[in-house]
């Protein structure tokens, strides 16, 4: 298994503060998607950490987000070389009022 880093831009609007990184150090395969890091991430180090998927087979697009600046699903694995860059997520936030929007 490879050592792999992922980085999640999370918000909590009860907190006041804007959008920060937080990063995830999981084991994968290299064959494993990005979201089996997330959910390996959910499992072991953050219950809060939410992800949508349905069927994790990369078919239906509900893991829909950004993956290292580029939109795409969660579900199809990547051939990304461990602990060289972050990988870095984008869930699509919540609606938020224009005043908060950066």
């Amino acid at each position: 298994m490879a050592d792999y880093t992922i980085k999640v831009r999370r918000f909590q609007p009860e907190s006041g503060q804007g959008p920060y990184w937080e990063e995830f150090n999981v084991d994968l395969e290299p064959s494993l998607s990005v979201l089996d890091g997330l959910l390996q991430a959910k499992d072991r180090e953050d219950g809060s950490l939410a992800v949508r998927c349905s069927c994790r087979a990369a078919i239906c697009g509900s893991c829909g987000m950004k993956i290292k600046a580029s939109p795409g699903s969660a579900a199809r694995p990547r051939s990304a070389r461990p602990k060289k860059e972050p990988t870095r997520w984008h869930p699509r936030l919540a609606a938020r009022p224009a005043a908060t929007r950066s």
